[in-house]
């Protein structure tokens, strides 16, 4: 009997527990707010961790305040929760940067002749002495490579660079002498016409707050505009900290 008791409270603990508990979740982004594989922790007592195949992700929490942190490769990025209530809350993370390639230095295989020494099997020796380099000119060689493999990848790089500034100077000279032609979008009103308007005076991307500051109207208003404009596929909003990254979907452009 008392182990019935002990088993009966034990359980009236965890159904208690989990009535108190909230759900905390998300999807954890890379630069081009691409869904990635990521390892999210989440620092609740004991640590909470999970790998998101798909960036996805989802924990038990009770109320507190705690750190939700995502790491793909060499890069990570951390928000605070605070849980106030039970429910269901999203928070959406987003990785920026992106790690250059490796430099790769040209190896020098073996054997290949660098000390004059005889690689044939079954060949008869020369009668005639070659000539052996010593070792260290092997060496200056492969570094001579190498320094060589690392400008022309430094050049290229910097070439690359160059070309790019000059490209968006020339997009940006276009966009002054041309004026923008705007792709009339129907089913909208004059709110909604004048948010898509000033977004893509923003190239398409822009915070929910830089927004609110360029409108003459409420805060509830925009919120309320832009859930009608997600609900038309014409925008996209995804969760950064305490506000949202508002851009524009392909309808939109």
């Amino acid at each position: 009997m008392p182990g019935m008791m002990k088993k009966i409270c034990l359980l009236a603990l965890l159904v208690f527990a989990l009535a108190n508990a909230a759900t905390v979740k998300g999807t954890v982004f890379d630069s081009n707010l691409d869904p990635i594989k990521a390892i999210v922790s989440l620092n609740t007592t004991p640590l909470q961790t999970m790998v998101a195949q798909n960036g996805s992700f989802s924990f038990q929490i009770q109320k507190g305040t705690y750190v939700l942190t995502a790491t793909a490769g060499n890069h990570s990025v951390s928000e605070t929760v605070r849980v106030v209530e039970e429910g269901v809350f999203n928070l959406d993370l987003i990785l920026f940067g992106f790690e250059d390639p490796a430099l790769e230095i040209p190896q020098i295989e073996e054997g290949t002749g660098f000390e004059g020494q005889n690689t044939g099997e079954g060949l008869e020796s020369s009668p005639t002495p070659q000539p052996q380099f010593p070792r260290v000119f092997a060496g200056i060689i492969v570094a001579a490579i190498a320094v060589l493999a690392f400008l022309v990848l430094k050049w290229k790089k910097l070439g690359k660079k160059a070309e790019g500034e000059k490209t968006g100077r020339e997009k940006k000279e276009a966009r002054k002498e041309t004026p923008h032609k705007e792709k009339p979008l129907k089913g909208l009103n004059e709110f909604q016409e004048r948010i898509i308007e000033e977004m893509r005076k923003s190239e398409g991307r822009i915070t929910q707050r830089e927004l609110r500051k360029l409108l003459p109207w409420s805060e509830a208003k925009v919120s309320i505009e832009l859930d009608l404009l997600e609900e038309k596929g014409v925008i996209k909003k995804f969760k950064k900290g305490r506000g949202n990254i508002i851009i524009l979907s392909e309808r939109g452009k």
